[in-house]
């Protein structure tokens, strides 16, 4: 063979490899096309990601509708801003009991005293026998002032140089003799310090009377009548509890009645 025969040879060879070889090079032209296609329509992972990760930090800052609905927030008994508050069972027991009946204190004591608010009865009505006579209490009671029934004339307690109030006394008093008789006896007040008080001196006219008979008049045997005494008392004497009256006479003798705060 000679030299241009083998040269047509080898360029037919070539020809041949040329011809092999440009199908596989178009098709992995087509497949990388194919690729990019792909890659552009059908987004990588990476780029779904860069893609929704705006939407995802919107719902970080916007609750979505089931946050709303209770599905995702915590029970409300562990929230701190929603947790009850305890109040006290009843706010008027501290801020009204107050002062239904409060405790008078010293002051009060002393300007009012509660000693003259009431009564003084004893717990019974004893009879006691001072010679031919029997007396027994009938009343005893605090006044602020006394009338003269026949001059209308008033007698304040105010008027006294300490605090002072009227003790006004009634006695049912009864002649046992079997003779005329005479009320003659001395009235005092014991406030337990044997201090004695005498009857007052103002109040005696006005209520040393009675009603079936007068003062120093005759006392008809097995009479009885009610004699009323007053005493100008100071405040210091009441806060006693051993008032006592005694009724005294140089001929008949002498008698204590008690004068207990009922």
């Amino acid at each position: 063979m000679n030299k241009l025969q083998i040269l047509i040879v080898i360029v037919f060879l070539l020809g041949l490899v040329g011809c092999e070889q440009s199908p596989s090079n178009s098709d992995a032209t087509s497949t990388e096309s194919k690729t990019i296609e792909s890659a552009r329509s059908n987004p990588t992972p990476t780029d779904e990601k860069s893609q929704t990760s705006q939407p995802q930090n919107d719902s970080q800052t916007k609750p979505s509708p089931a946050a709303n609905n209770g599905e995702t927030k915590p029970p409300e008994s562990n929230s701190p801003a929603t947790a009850p508050t305890s109040q006290p069972e009843s706010m008027d027991e501290t801020t009204d009991e107050a002062t239904p009946n409060p405790t008078p204190t010293a002051s009060d004591d002393r300007a009012k005293p509660t000693q003259t608010k009431y009564d003084f009865k004893p717990d019974e009505e004893p009879i006691v026998p001072i010679g031919n006579f029997e007396f027994q209490l009938k009343q005893a009671s605090l006044k602020p002032e006394i009338v003269d029934p026949s001059t209308q004339k008033r007698f304040s307690a105010k008027t006294a140089d300490r605090p002072s109030s009227y003790l006004f006394v009634e006695l049912n008093l009864t002649n046992k003799s079997d003779r005329t008789a005479f009320d003659l006896f001395r009235y005092q007040l014991d406030c337990g310090e044997g201090k004695l008080l005498p009857n007052a001196a103002d109040a005696a006219v006005a209520y040393r009377n009675t009603r079936n008979l007068n003062v120093f008049a005759e006392i008809q045997p097995g009479a009885t009548g009610t004699i009323s005494d007053g005493f100008l008392v100071p405040d210091s004497c009441l806060a006693s509890d051993a008032i006592t009256l005694k009724i005294s006479s140089a001929g008949e003798g002498e008698g204590e009645i008690p004068l207990r705060l009922k």
